[in-house]
């Protein structure tokens, strides 16, 4: 058949569509895929696509062609047992025969579509496939020890029930695998197994029938039950070898095939489904299914083919046997028929596939088949066996959504199959041989379903140029919303990304309505694209084009206002036209002031012991990894060393390295002190110049590395975090690592080393320094890693460190603890306990939010262990830390109690927030609860922050601190985004979403104060504050009632930000030209109404919101 033109061919069904595919791939998937999996999508290598392609060909298809084999036999030996004396056995008549035969097609037909249904709730389907496979094989093999008519008919009744799963389930399972260009070869094969089978079947039967007489059974039993037999161990070899998934199927497919595989399913199912599982039956689906006109069309195309199959399948043997052949020869002579169907129905569906293009090869076999007819040819066979393929290849291409998809599988087979119970009365013994009823029924079907074919492809062609020519208005007054999402194809194009562009795909009102909303594409010949999306909104930040729908979009802002900044924010020299001249050890950070100063003197006595006091009192909260009376010594040592000399102590670097970092550490927190009532960042001139010192000591060292330069070391580390250098920490700390690993630190000591082997006698002050330095460096990488969203260092599989033991410095010598040491608390104990829960929390980073791929569930369990464990956590903690009030204690065990709070704040937020991005209105119980607990944690974290902001010795003695306020505001705008979706008025149980959100913005007030030099947290959440309020406003305008609409109308218009937001942005703010490219990074359009970018966060996102803050590279 002609194939159309250019001009009348439907919008998207080009044949030059194919040449788009690749650019189709950054269309389609950008709204449904991380970053990541975007490049990792495109970037899959073509020569490994063909290679899984055939490796998913040999695993999967031949088990499918092999059981579908199976089920045709099944299905039709009745025919061959017909012939080798089954009636006169049984006492029956040709129209016995009839009954028997059809009575197979009553619960084959119904069972179908409910099969499919509940083949959805199974993860492994093979388990499912398997064990109605075993049934029907059970049911074959009692089939040869029936005794009468009625029993005949009652075991083909239930082989019927069994059997009706099979084909439907196994094209779904197809359609799970592959794409839908690919599907059609591949129903092809079964197809051929079909018409195969009627080989097989004949074959089978001459072998089998000559058995007749063994054991007394006659040899029309023995068919029945050695091929029910065959049918059981194939039922077995299904749940054993049948692929399930390839999230499933590790042992024969890489992770990259396995991601890559699922990944191109999920541009298919993000936008066809958008509402994830349900765990009832959807309705409407199942109505867009029965209502779909286009079913119908293919329902009378599957009848043509299905009417004369079933009717010349199960009288073929009786047609050679009243030609006058004998049943042998009668069972061979059905075998090239058969064989020729089974080349003609691959043959055809390669060309479709080929051609894309599924009508004429409908059409052509069909006329072959009116032909045969005609000149009543009855060798013409069963060559329309192809037709089938083509007809549900074609639904699959038409159908989006797995669930519509599974269902329009199984009803179009289901009422297809309704063919073959026509088809088994057709046939009438009594017209033998020349059967004008059967060749004239099947004569009319074939006909009827050229008609249909070629009627369904004009109607689709029009019904696409009328849906291109919709305007959004006409959409939206013939529609509502919740219509537009009921629709069945509300997203068409998505299949174009793979190559699917049968020639009579339908493209939906609904993708219609889109394309109107944002203006018409072109394409090479001009015709309206379907492909012209919302989703590839484009914005220009510095020179780089963003996806405006992107789930990061809003720190791209972020960082854009940064880089725009002038003034004090040092952050300029990051993104600024002329990058920062820096080391790349220091890159982006505050630099140190570079003058001929560049050693401190020794301060005096007095003050040196005054700094050392104060670090140990304020500073040392749970970092607690120095022996206080040792360092005295140090400082000692120190203070009896002239000026000029300090640059050459390297005898003793180290030990004087220590004491200039605690120098540093103790007079930055008291310029912080200080400085928190005035407007401008402190200098940090003195506290600079003594870590200057320090590292110049550390730099310095020679000789062996000892326990003191992991400590000096770990000390500057703390002080770089303390002035938010923290890509110089970065680096400092993997040097620590490297002398902690040297060291053998993280292994517990089995016998006294010391240094380098010197079997000396216990040193109990080594030792504990040695446990504690371990564990204090310990903690601070799983922050590191959790803060900048990067790997960890230290495993726990690596590690089998004890813990210090619990003792007061002033009460333990080298020997041990003091005989007479006091029962009062250890400050010990919150560095004991704060690495304790350091383990969890870099357990939750590495099960919950693991790159690689695992299942929700395993994701969900990891959850419930964490959730175990921390409660037991918080149970075993000492009372001066867990259950006494803060304010009760002094103020070195008051800091660490707040900090251990805030910790595990901290920690269950960390645990339960990939839970927020769970659908709002599908929420179990456990992670209902898991996101209650997430947001009161946020809850607690805030509070306890704003109580502290008061008290600057406090707030500034955790250097982490600004990143729990960060983490606590994110989790409550993130989750008042995922509340404006169904309005919900609270988000903690006793606190209203206003008082919430608004504990929240004071907290981020805290960060865009200008004397700290964490206002690149400030910005982001800003810019996360703008998302909430956008997706509020847009969640109140769906409810024109609600009295708080208008308020937020006014406070929304021209997307304004709140005082404290402009506070935050200072500086920023006031350029009007960063503003004007601020507001366009803002949707204004109509997509701006439904658009919510949570709907695209995966786990990785949380980690990419977390190192945003200080890699902005990463963007």
């Amino acid at each position: 058949m002609a194939r159309p033109s250019d001009e009348k061919m439907a919008v998207d069904e080009r044949p030059d569509y194919k040449e788009n595919v690749e650019s189709q791939v950054d269309e389609y998937t950008n709204a449904g895929l991380s970053p990541e999996d975007l490049a990792f999508l495109q970037n899959f290598p073509p020569e490994h696509k063909k290679k899984l392609l055939r490796k998913m060909d040999w695993r999967l298809v031949p088990l499918l062609l092999f059981l579908y084999l199976i089920t045709y036999i099944d299905k039709v030996n009745i025919g061959n047992a017909k012939i080798e004396g089954l009636l006169p056995s049984l006492g029956m008549d040709g129209t016995d025969y009839n009954v028997a035969v059809s009575i197979f097609f009553i619960p084959y037909i119904l069972a179908e579509v409910p099969s499919n249904m509940i083949l959805q709730h199974f993860k492994r389907p093979s388990y499912y496939l398997g064990a109605i496979v075993v049934a029907w094989g059970i049911v074959m093999t009692c089939t040869g020890t029936v005794q009468d008519f009625g029993e005949l008919v009652a075991v083909r009744f239930l082989l019927g029930l069994f059997e009706a799963g099979l084909f439907p389930g196994a094209i779904l399972l197809i359609s799970r695998w592959y794409m839908p260009n690919e599907t059609q070869t591949r129903i092809a094969l079964l197809y051929t197994a079909a018409a195969s089978g009627g080989a097989f079947s004949g074959l089978l039967a001459y072998a089998i029938a000559k058995m007749d007489g063994v054991g007394g059974y006659d040899g029309w039993r023995w068919i029945f039950i050695i091929e029910g037999l065959a049918t059981v161990l194939m039922g077995v070899l299904c749940v054993i070898a049948l692929p399930d998934s390839p999230s499933l199927s590790s042992r024969w497919l890489t992770e990259d095939e396995a991601r890559y595989l699922t990944l191109r399913q999920v541009t298919r199912a993000v936008k066809t489904d958008p509402d994830g599982p349900k765990h009832k039956v959807d309705w409407a689906v199942l109505w867009s299914v029965v209502s779909d006109w286009k079913v119908y069309f293919l329902l009378f195309a599957n009848w043509s083919q299905s009417v004369p199959n079933y009717a010349l399948k199960f009288a073929m043997p009786t047609i050679m046997r009243g030609m006058g052949y004998q049943s042998a020869n009668a069972q061979l002579l059905t075998i090239p028929p058969y064989t020729c169907g089974a080349l003609s129905s691959y043959g055809f569906s390669v060309l479709a596939d080929k051609y894309e293009w599924r009508m004429p090869f409908i059409v052509a076999p069909q006329l072959s088949v009116v032909i045969g007819y005609a000149i009543l040819c009855a060798k013409a066979g069963n060559i329309e066996d192809n037709i089938g393929v083509c007809v549900n290849a074609w639904n699959i291409s038409n159908c989006s959504g797995p669930k519509k998809r599974a269902i329009s599988i199984a009803y179009l087979i289901c009422a297809g199959n309704i063919g073959g119970l026509i088809g088994s009365y057709i046939y009438i013994d009594s017209e033998a041989p020349s059967y004008p009823t059967g060749y004239g029924c099947s004569l009319a079907f074939a006909a009827t379903g050229i008609v249909a074919a070629v009627s369904l492809e004009g109607l689709l062609m029009r019904s696409n140029k009328i849906n291109a020519q919709m305007t959004e208005e006409e959409v939206r007054a013939k529609f509502s919303d919740e219509k537009l999402h009921q629709m069945g194809d509300p997203h068409q194009s998505t299949y174009d990304v793979y190559g699917v562009h049968s020639h009579t795909a339908s493209v939906s009102r609904a993708t219609q309505q889109v394309i109107s909303q944002f203006g018409e594409g072109h394409n090479r010949s001009g015709h309206a694209s379907t492909r012209e999306s919302p989703d590839l909104e484009t914005a220009e930040v510095d020179g780089q084009y963003h996806d405006r729908t992107s789930a990061l979009t809003f720190i791209r802002r972020a960082w854009h206002r940064l880089s725009s900044s002038e003034g004090g924010d040092p952050v300029q020299r990051i993104l600024g036209d002329a990058p920062y001249a820096q080391k790349i050890t220091a890159e982006g950070d505050r630099p140190f002031r570079d003058d001929e100063a560049v050693t401190a003197a020794v301060p005096p006595a007095a003050v040196a012991h005054e700094l050392i006091s104060f670090y140990f009192d304020t500073c040392a909260v749970t970092y607690r990894f120095l022996h206080g009376p040792t360092v005295y010594l140090w400082l000692e040592d120190l203070l009896g060393v002239p000026s000029a000399d300090i640059p050459r102590y390297a005898p003793q670097g180290s030990r004087a390295a220590i004491v200039y970092t605690i120098f540093a550490i103790s007079a930055y927190r008291k310029e912080q002190i200080r400085s928190s009532t005035q407007a401008t960042l402190p200098e940090s001139r003195e506290s600079d110049l003594y870590f200057q010192t320090a590292e110049l000591l550390s730099s310095q060292e020679t000789g062996r590395v000892s326990l003191q330069s992991v400590q000096a070391r770990l000390l500057q580390v703390l002080y770089l975090l303390q002035t938010q250098r923290v890509t110089q920490a970065w680096y400092t700390f993997g040097a620590l690592l490297q002398m902690t690993s040297a060291l053998g630190l993280h292994r517990r000591e089995t016998r006294r080393r010391g240094a380098y082997g010197d079997k000396s006698s216990p040193d109990y002050i080594t030792s504990e320094c040695r446990k504690r330095t371990f564990w204090a460096a310990y903690t601070m990488d799983t922050y590191l890693c959790v803060v900048l969203g990067r790997p960890k260092h230290f495993h726990d599989e690596d590690v089998d460190q004890t813990l210090p033991e619990s003792v007061i410095d002033e009460e333990i010598t080298s020997e041990g603890p003091k005989s007479n040491a006091s029962e009062n608390d250890s400050l010990v104990d919150g560095l004991v306990h704060h690495s304790r829960l350091a383990q969890l929390l870099g357990a939750a980073t590495r099960d919950v939010y693991s790159v690689k791929r695992i299942s929700r569930q395993a994701r969900m369990a990891a959850v419930d262990v964490l959730r175990r464990q921390l409660r037991q956590w918080k149970d075993r903690l000492p009372p001066h830390l867990g259950t006494v009030r803060p304010s009760s204690l002094i103020p070195s065990l008051m800091r660490q109690s707040v900090a251990l709070k805030l910790a595990y704040a901290h920690a269950n937020m960390h645990i339960f927030r990939p839970l927020l991005l769970e659908n709002v209105n599908y929420l179990s119980g456990n992670v209902a609860s898991g996101v209650q607990e997430c947001l009161e944690a946020a809850q607690i974290a805030m509070e306890t922050i704003n109580g502290m902001a008061n008290n600057g010795s406090l707030f500034y003695s955790l250097w982490w601190i600004n990143y729990v306020v960060f983490c606590a505001v994110s989790v409550v705008y993130i989750a008042d985004i995922q509340a404006s979706k169904d309005n919900s008025n609270n988000l903690v149980a006793g606190t209203s979403r206003e008082d919430l959100m608004e504990l929240a913005e004071r907290c981020q007030q805290h960060l865009s104060d200008s004397n700290t030099s964490s206002r690149r947290y400030a910005v982001v959440l800003d810019e996360l504050l703008r998302e909430a309020k956008r997706t509020r406003h847009r969640g109140l305008q769906r409810a024109p009632n609600n009295i708080e609409q208008r308020e937020c109308s006014d406070a929304m218009q021209g997307h304004d930000k709140p005082e404290e937001s402009r506070a935050a942005g200072g500086e920023l703010d006031s350029q009007q030209a960063h503003q004007a490219q601020a507001d366009s990074l803002d949707f204004d359009g109509p997509l701006d109404k439904d658009y919510n970018f949570l709907d695209e966060w995966s786990i990785s996102d949380w980690l990419e919101l977390d190192s945003s803050v200080w890699d902005p590279q990463i963007f």
